[in-house]
């Protein structure tokens, strides 16, 4: 059985694979048992071993001034700590490939960002496969 914790007061999420014979009948007795403060929590029970996750980022667009709207799925899951960096390697990688093509100049195979003032420029090459440059 997974049980999915929320701490209230620190927007913390725990996961808890459990072994259901371990938790018998009371659920909330189980946490008690195991230092958590229901009082201070919010739990969810659940047999997936994947649980998706929608991440929502609301913000102003710099030079049009309107609302944005950009979501990414994800799945809350057992990583190690060697998954968690490709995972986050991954997801940045897609939030530049997409920065580069909204707000790029297409040029020979990618896209270039040409920043005001003393910026740097930043280009990107769109590869099907992972490659040095």
């Amino acid at each position: 059985m997974k049980i999915i914790i929320l701490h209230d007061a620190d927007a913390r999420i725990e996961y808890l694979d459990v072994a259901d014979h371990l938790i018998g009948s009371d659920i909330e007795e189980f946490l008690t048992r195991q230092g958590f403060s229901v009082n201070n929590i919010t739990w969810l029970v659940t047999s997936a071993d994947h649980i998706p996750v929608v991440y929502h980022k609301y913000d102003i667009d710099r030079k049009t001034g309107e609302a944005t709207h950009t979501q990414r799925e994800a799945e809350l899951k057992d990583l190690t700590i060697h998954g968690q960096l490709l995972a986050l390697q991954h997801r940045e990688q897609d939030e530049l490939k997409a920065a580069l093509r909204k707000y790029g100049t297409e040029v020979d195979g990618g896209f270039e960002v040409h920043f005001e003032g003393e910026q740097p420029i930043v280009a990107g090459y769109l590869f099907d496969e992972p490659r040095d440059i």
